[in-house]
């Protein structure tokens, strides 16, 4: 900034602008470029109010309307296919047992990928730096496009990401040593073996939507701890990652005005019988019976 002058701001095109646009498009999202070019239409504004102490005439005189660029459809929530928690497990277990390169850091990065809804930006710059105890609690920080966002893990996740660590000391280090392009080109193999069609569009933005909505269905159906788990400034945001999922579940309809109190059929199922109940549950049935049976003190996970 310090090389540029003042004529430069007032020769600015609405040219100029549009191709500043298209080549953040290229890196950011729809909605982040947006902003991006919210903010710089009005610096433009506040430019044009500065005045020459001298000669009060106004230093800058940039046509703020003329080289306003249309803002960019925000579709991405609804671009990438819903996947599910089983889905990606397969993928991860396909992983572990092949003799790919790098296995363990691919299979590890789509677990870290569904547990923590971190854009894969987010995961490839991950270093153990931003991995850090906060009492108990192991933690990741990660900032990205200016937003940090904190995400809590289990042990046995962290043992997971040390387990990569190949210098250790090296905070510095990148936790999966991958690169954007080594991830994309990651899905590529998993789409071929799986015989996913590219009309499904299954893509690495699909992990982050599974994440979402895990943290939907683990806090009980709760759209508040979903956003924030996303980092969504806006609550309509996390309900368009919901909504697709939602709307193809059982109508509760069929179930309304059920007396469970006096339900003998339950009572008459053999274990054998209550697991395969319990296989064919929901995920947020079966979260609901394990906070059940965390309260009761019948779990025995750590």
């Amino acid at each position: 900034m310090q090389h540029v002058q003042q004529h430069h701001f007032n020769s600015i095109t609405y040219t100029d602008t549009k191709k500043f646009r298209d080549s953040l498009r290229r890196k950011y999202s729809a909605n982040t470029t947006n902003n991006k070019m919210v903010g710089l239409f009005n610096l433009f504004k506040e430019l044009n109010k500065i005045q020459n102490d001298m000669t009060s005439s106004y230093l800058y005189n940039i046509n703020v309307d003329q080289v306003r660029t249309k803002s960019l459809k925000v579709t991405e929530v609804n671009s990438s296919a819903d996947i599910t928690w089983e889905e990606v497990q397969s993928w991860i277990d396909y992983l572990n047992e092949s003799d790919i390169a790098n296995k363990k850091n691919k299979s590890s990065f789509l677990h870290a990928a569904r547990i923590t809804g971190l854009r894969k930006e987010a995961l490839c710059n991950l270093t153990y730096r931003d991995i850090r105890k906060s009492g108990d609690t192991w933690i990741i920080k990660s900032t990205l496009k200016g937003a940090t966002k904190r995400v809590s893990i289990k042990d046995k996740d962290v043992e997971l990401l040390f387990d990569l660590w190949k210098s250790k000391g090296d905070k510095d280090e990148k936790v999966f040593k991958m690169s954007t392009k080594t991830a994309e080109r990651l899905l590529i193999h998993l789409k071929d073996t799986f015989s996913i069609p590219e009309e499904r569009h299954v893509t690495l933005h699909s992990l982050r939507g599974l994440s979402i909505f895990e943290a939907y269905l683990s806090s009980g159906m709760d759209i508040l701890v979903a956003q924030a788990h996303a980092g969504h400034s806006k609550i309509e945001t996390t309900y368009g990652y919901i909504k697709s999922r939602t709307d193809t579940m059982e109508q509760p309809s069929l179930y309304m005005g059920k007396d469970f109190d006096n339900n003998n059929n339950i009572r008459n199922l053999s274990n054998k019988k209550w697991e395969n109940v319990y296989n064919e549950l929901s995920r947020s049935a079966k979260y609901e019976i394990e906070k059940v049976m965390n309260k009761l003190g019948y779990s025995h996970d750590k």
